[in-house]
């Protein structure tokens, strides 16, 4: 979904210009240009891809444990996207539901509050950091006092208090 809207810009652009500037040579920068950007798209979402999650989820939430991240491959790889814990948050894309809340009244942090209530396990990628910070800040107060945090590779995981770790 990245190169289609890209490219129609970009041809857009070549067919208003090529008119009047070099036929041949704008439409071969173009193309030029759409394949590096492409190349460099490819090869950071390669590098994203290859990571897995999964061996270090594993080791820190129980099997069916109540657990919400932002990045829901995360959870995916480590088998843990669905619990069937009583209560659990039923909450499965936190950066639509922010978007979704985000103009309404007290913005998105009454939902992620209560959605914090309801998590026992809480993933965070150092891609993360701004969901605990910013206007959220008072979520990362919550988090601080009720969870505490075990460091594994490049992820963080919070446990609530009293919750085992796997």
């Amino acid at each position: 979904m990245l190169a289609p809207f890209p490219a129609i810009l970009l041809g857009l652009a070549v067919a208003r210009i090529s008119p009047r500037v070099w036929p041949r040579l704008v439409p071969a920068v173009a193309v030029a240009a759409l394949a590096a950007g492409t190349v460099a798209l490819a090869v950071r979402f390669e590098g994203m891809s290859t990571l897995d999650y999964g061996p270090i989820v594993d080791a820190v939430i129980p099997v069916n444990g109540c657990a919400l991240s932002v990045h829901t491959q995360v959870l995916v790889q480590g088998d843990r996207f669905v619990s069937t814990v009583p209560g659990c948050t039923t909450m499965v894309d936190p950066y639509s539901t922010w978007l979704v809340f985000r103009d309404g009244p007290g913005g998105s942090l009454p939902v992620f509050t209560t959605t914090l209530h309801h998590t026992d396990y809480l993933v965070v990628t150092p891609y993360l950091n701004p969901f605990l910070n910013g206007q959220k800040e008072p979520l990362r107060a919550y988090v601080n006092a009720n969870f505490h945090p075990h460091r594994r590779g490049n992820l963080t995981i919070y446990v609530r208090d009293g919750f085992r770790v796997a």
